[in-house]
């Protein structure tokens, strides 16, 4: 009894922390890069965390932009292209899904601001059906939900994409 009560307060001092450390601009609470980006933790980068460019992986990351924001194409469309050019992705492959480029595309990190505190655990929503497959029940049971845009907090980092309005 007494470990779970230590338990719960260290995850809340965590949680705590990591809010003040995101509400004073510091990277080093983010989750991970984006694709196009690499985290530089604080020990290796001098005492601060921070996202380094690898230009490769932006060079592919800007015509996506371009095709949806200017050309109209789908994101089948976009994974289509993007094979026919052999890009990688980050782990290696050379296949891309349609959600993988939509989350891209809603990613606020590309624009120049990181999202802290964006998603929450919450409870899970019981199925209609099982999916095909699978059972009904799920083994975890919790769910992530996106929370409001203005209670999450925005970090500044480097953009690979320039907003025009």
């Amino acid at each position: 009894m007494v470990a779970e009560y230590e338990r719960a307060q260290i995850l809340e001092r965590s949680r705590r922390g990591k809010r003040q450390a995101a509400h004073a601009g510091v990277g080093s609470v983010l989750g991970g890069a984006p694709y196009g980006d690499h985290y530089i933790s604080k020990p290796l980068g001098g005492g601060v965390a921070r996202f380094d460019l690898i230009a490769p992986h932006a060079e592919v990351v800007r015509p996506v932009f371009i095709w949806v924001g200017q050309e109209r194409v789908s994101s089948g469309e976009v994974c289509r292209r993007v094979q026919r050019a052999g890009e990688p992705r980050r782990d290696g492959q050379t296949t891309w899904e349609r959600s993988v480029v939509w989350g891209r595309l809603k990613n606020p990190a590309y624009k120049g601001t990181a999202g802290f505190g964006t998603t929450r655990l919450g409870a899970l929503k019981r199925p209609l059906r099982a999916q095909r497959g699978r059972a009904r029940q799920s083994r975890q049971p919790h769910a992530s939900a996106e929370v409001p845009r203005e209670e999450g907090i925005f970090v500044p980092v480097p953009a690979l994409i320039a907003v025009e309005l």
